[in-house]
């Protein structure tokens, strides 16, 4: 991580040395932040468009690896640009430990924010799904269970579901092979 010494010496050398940090922050936040929510969308309008999720998967998969690549070659090229304004006012070379800072500072920022999204802007209150029971639909092939007053359906009972599971065994055969199997 950066120290507080550290970034004072980065902030003196100059206004060129702390534009290049900030655009290396801007950027590392886009690795975390912008590549998982730009690929997000990306896959959202080709599952839209095709109906396919196989594609949008695999067209995201390929968007995150070549943004990730494109991001660390961007700022590789950055962090050395900020190693030659150190060097050109007679500071010592940091190497890439700016960057290195830089980038763990983005990610706890990002790990922060997407706590803070998913605890209070998603909706994600775990009260809700325990006081809420669960809801069942049932398969279009599913056998309809109707009750007295044959009001719509019902989910199936345990001793339908051993029924579906225990009738290969009935007719001779094993339950998890199928009929006929011995």
């Amino acid at each position: 991580m950066v120290s507080g010494a550290g970034m004072r010496d980065a902030l003196r050398t100059g206004t060129g040395a702390a534009l290049v940090l900030l655009i290396m922050f801007i950027g590392s936040l886009g690795l975390w932040i912008g590549t998982p929510l730009g690929m997000l969308w990306v896959g959202s309008k080709i599952q839209g468009a095709t109906s396919s999720l196989g594609a949008a998967v695999g067209v995201m998969s390929i968007g995150v690896v070549c943004a990730i690549l494109a991001l660390a070659y961007v700022l590789g090229r950055l962090s050395n640009a900020y190693r030659a304004i150190c060097r050109s006012r007679g500071r010592r070379d940091p190497g890439h430990f700016v960057l290195e800072g830089v980038l763990v500072v983005s990610a706890g920022l990002a790990v922060v924010a997407f706590v803070i999204w998913f605890l209070l802007f998603a909706g994600c209150d775990p009260r809700s799904a325990r006081d809420e029971p669960l809801k069942v639909r049932a398969a279009p092939s599913a056998r309809i269970n109707r009750g007295r007053s044959g009001s719509g359906l019902r989910p199936p009972t345990r001793s339908h579901a051993a029924s579906i599971l225990l009738a290969p065994a009935r007719r001779g055969g094993s339950p998890a092979l199928g009929a006929g199997a011995q």
